[in-house]
């Protein structure tokens, strides 16, 4: 079985696929840090010990009891939903938006729930959070 990338590999790929060009490291990896931020605890807890502090993605496997494909797994989910337009927009740009689009947009972009568990955490209709997401979607575009 061949051995998984580093983590610096894996966001050089993502990167080539992405945007066609490779950041050099030490800033792509300050970015990276610098997003987790916005993440949950344990999602940015888990970037820290990948990126600033270079554990390997078999050892927090081993500690966690998780398989190691599924630590990969959402660290590259994670890589990817941080690189998205919409969560640089709501970086920047969430105190412009109203308290429930913003919750919504923090649920589902940040804490990367699906909209029907965002709608059933705020108590809101799925009608209404699809609403309030597609607004902050069309904002995010313009």
């Amino acid at each position: 079985m061949p051995a998984s990338p580093s983590p610096v590999q894996s966001v050089e790929m993502l990167d080539h696929r992405q945007r066609g060009a490779t950041v050099p490291r030490r800033r792509q990896v300050e970015s990276i840090l610098a997003r987790a931020e916005h993440l949950p605890a344990a999602d940015a807890f888990l970037l820290r010990q990948v990126y600033e502090h270079g554990l390997r993605i078999e050892d927090i496997a081993r500690q966690a009891h998780w398989p190691r494909t599924r630590v990969y797994r959402h660290i590259r989910n994670l890589l990817i939903r941080i690189e998205l337009p919409l969560f640089s927009f709501l970086i920047t740009h969430a105190d412009l938006l109203d308290k429930p689009t913003r919750r919504v947009a923090c649920l589902v972009v940040f804490e990367g729930l699906s909209q029907r568990d965002a709608a059933a955490r705020l108590g809101l209709s799925l009608h209404q959070v699809r609403q309030s997401f597609a607004r902050v979607q069309a904002l995010s575009q313009l």
